[in-house]
């Protein structure tokens, strides 16, 4: 997706989110949460801080269980499916930018099935 979807993408998601049903708390004071299954995905969070600037951000590279790209698709649903509640539960994140390609390909459909009132954008 080019950073110029992306960026439409979170603006317009947002924008809708004056009170999440998530947590109930102001979209403007929560992050949005960005993962890969390693550092790569900073260069998507640099762009995403260029762009959004007032936005804030919180990151998970998974490290320990890269790269994702030599495992099972089960694996990366798992893994996906674990970062997203921690990001949830532990960030109260607005949005969720999927920052790997194998976990978009893998699971993207899954996690917006599993949180539906949650902005996913996938890379």
């Amino acid at each position: 997706m080019a950073k110029e979807d992306c960026h439409r993408r979170i603006q317009k998601h947002s924008g809708d989110l004056a009170l999440s049903p998530l947590t109930g708390a102001s979209a403007s004071t929560r992050p949005i949460g960005v993962f890969d299954s390693g550092v790569g995905g900073l260069s998507v969070l640099l762009a995403l801080q260029r762009e959004l600037p007032h936005e804030h951000f919180v990151y998970v590279a998974d490290n320990g269980h890269a790269p994702y790209g030599e495992r099972d698709d089960a694996h990366v649903l798992g893994r996906s499916h674990v970062i997203a509640d921690y990001l949830i539960a532990s960030h109260r994140i607005k949005a969720l930018v999927v920052a790997c390609n194998t976990a978009t390909a893998a699971a993207i459909h899954t996690l917006r099935a599993a949180y539906p009132d949650l902005p996913i954008i996938g890379i």
